[in-house]
């Protein structure tokens, strides 16, 4: 979502600079399949032109990043050389995944009341300025179910409301297991975006998506035309809630954690005093959906509810677990790299040649579980990720 970032989270670039200089020593056993190569401290994604950093990516060779800014997505090496961007994307771009070669990101065009997930093949950006519908670098699969709840009106208490949940869009977007499930099978996992509104109490959940994506063919996908919007798409295998109290703009980063089996949910946080607003939770991967009730719906409704994981710090009056205090801005960027290793983004705007600019950088964080702490880290041998 386009959120003006407060700053109050964001770190300092030369205080990392300076913490990024010590050296680290990580011996643990390389992963499958994973080339030795080594993960920097930080990786500059550069500034441009257009909207506030929404999400990162990196690949699963640890050769590149990927970086949405809103209406373009930009490709580098992990020395933060550009390789490539896609432009003059239409709609908002937000977070991104790598899943099976290729960029998922979740794509709102609000015009016609239309959601996205846009599917990037990434060894078509081989130079800069790429248009998004050229050569089929960029193609879209249609959301029905985000349209519906974006576009339905409930009524309580005799008020009529727009928007099912709250549901602003979408934004968060990620590749893992079920939740609770002995299967490895991944699914794509999207999460809502939702309008921050503290007079509403049918908004405190966050909302997730899962699809199967092993019968889409990939490589069949239509461009997308703004002139004609796709219609049909994807259906929703299951439609999960997680109770975390209303956020500004729902989960804007949505992360699988491939060592607890987790989803970790990046937000800007709310303003309803009841809850305690952190800016990042988790969801406990080994414990299953339960059918259950969804507060504050009228009439009364159930859906599959997620259970948030007792890590972090627990709200004792909403019985909300989550971080409440993270360097960086998870929620403009957000990789979960496997050991407790995270890319964690810091970004805003500067001005390049009196030309205002957005900017973006990956720096490098581990997190201690016992402390429930990220700690900034230098360069790290992808050994110590064991994919």
């Amino acid at each position: 979502m386009n959120f003006k970032n407060t700053g109050k989270v964001l770190f300092k670039f030369s205080l990392i600079r300076v913490v990024c200089s010590l050296a680290l020593n990580v011996t643990l056993a390389q992963g499958p399949g994973a080339a030795e190569t080594t993960l920097p401290g930080t990786v500059y994604a550069g500034a441009y032109r257009t909207s506030h950093l929404q999400g990162m990516a990196i690949d699963h060779n640890y050769q590149h990043m990927y970086f949405s800014f809103t209406s373009m997505l930009v490709k580098t090496d992990m020395q933060g050389k550009v390789i490539g961007s896609v432009t003059g994307i239409i709609g908002h771009l937000g977070d991104l995944a790598f899943y099976q070669g290729r960029v998922f990101g979740s794509l709102e065009y609000k015009k016609d009341n239309a959601f996205y997930i846009a599917v990037f093949d990434v060894e078509k950006i081989t130079k800069a300025g790429i248009f998004y519908q050229d050569g089929g670098v960029m193609t879209t699969m249609y959301l029905g179910e985000v349209s519906k709840d974006f576009t339905d009106t409930v009524v309580r208490e005799g008020i009529t409301q727009k928007h099912r949940y709250g549901c602003s869009g979408i934004d968060g977007v990620t590749f893992g297991t079920v939740p609770g499930s002995t299967s490895d099978k991944m699914k794509m996992m999207v999460a809502y975006g939702i309008f921050s509104d503290t007079t509403r109490s049918d908004n405190d959940y966050q909302v997730l998506l899962q699809y199967d994506l092993s019968a889409i063919d990939l490589n069949n996908q239509s461009a997308f035309n703004p002139n004609s919007p796709q219609t049909n798409g994807l259906q929703h295998e299951a439609k999960y809630f997680v109770y975390t109290g209303n956020t500004r703009y729902g989960v804007q980063n949505l992360e699988y954690d491939r060592d607890t089996r987790g989803y970790w949910m990046a937000v800007y946080i709310g303003e309803k005093t009841t809850f305690p607003n952190y800016p990042l939770y988790l969801i406990d991967g080994t414990i299953a959906p339960v059918k259950g009730v969804i507060s504050g719906q009228e009439p009364k409704e159930t859906g599959l509810l997620l259970t948030l994981a007792k890590e972090g710090v627990l709200h004792e009056a909403s019985g909300v677990y989550g971080f409440p205090s993270i360097q960086g801005n998870p929620a403009t960027g957000f990789i979960s790299l496997g050991n407790n290793y995270f890319y964690i983004s810091e970004s805003g705007k500067i001005k390049q040649d009196a030309v205002s600019k957005q900017y973006g950088y990956a720096h490098l964080f581990q997190l201690d579980r016992e402390r429930n702490l990220f700690e900034v880290k230098s360069d790290t041998p992808s050994s110590a990720l064991a994919r």
